[in-house]
């Protein structure tokens, strides 16, 4: 939400969770939480899904792409913690978990842009600056024959090009490793 600067409003919808049979009230911007305890979690699964689709409505074509899977990840991380909350499994619940997480992890690429460590972001600015420093030198050897409007194409067109690469760039070298994570594909195993 931060990338695609949707953070206020999912804030203003968090906020506005009604108080609700004993569900708390929230009186912090979901960002300006640091700890959660049980109570907490518990409570949030309850409305973080409808929290999340509300916030995530609209945008243009390619974010609504994105906006969906963001949506489904969502969707089969609450689902898991739901099937995990059960107080006895039997092998269908314990198929449905897998089930779910495997959705999970199908699709938890969506958040790898903004997992992207020091180490990976120090590498993209590399990358950027050696695509900035190639396309001075492309724009000194063709800048006779350029007219202004086909030097506003020419740089969009870079813009364009270093954002994309470094995009790919970070996602291909961003991971999603959590540690709680890691031991949700360990759950079944320690239930059986």
């Amino acid at each position: 939400m931060k990338t695609h600067e949707w953070l206020d409003k999912y804030n203003a919808i968090w906020l506005s969770v009604p108080d609700y049979h004993d569900i708390t009230p929230k009186n912090k911007p979901f960002d300006e939480i640091s700890q959660w305890n049980g109570k907490d979690i518990k409570d949030m699964s309850r409305y973080l899904l409808g929290v999340v689709t509300q916030s995530l409505r609209g945008g243009n074509p390619a974010q609504r792409s994105i906006f969906n899977h963001a949506i489904e990840c969502t969707q089969a991380l609450l689902e898991f913690n739901m099937y995990a909350r059960y107080k006895s499994h039997d092998d269908s619940t314990l198929t449905y978990m897998e089930d779910v997480l495997c959705r999970f992890h199908s699709i938890e690429d969506v958040f790898l842009l903004e997992r992207a460590g020091k180490q990976v972001k120090a590498k993209s600015n590399a990358l950027r600056m050696d695509l900035i420093k190639k396309q001075k030198v492309d724009e000194e050897t063709d800048a006779e024959t350029w007219t202004p409007s086909k030097m506003r194409c020419e740089l969009n067109a870079w813009r364009d090009y270093v954002s994309h690469d470094l995009d790919v760039s970070k996602e291909l070298d961003a991971d999603i490793t959590f540690p709680k994570i890691h031991l949700m594909s360990r759950w079944v195993e320690q239930i059986c």
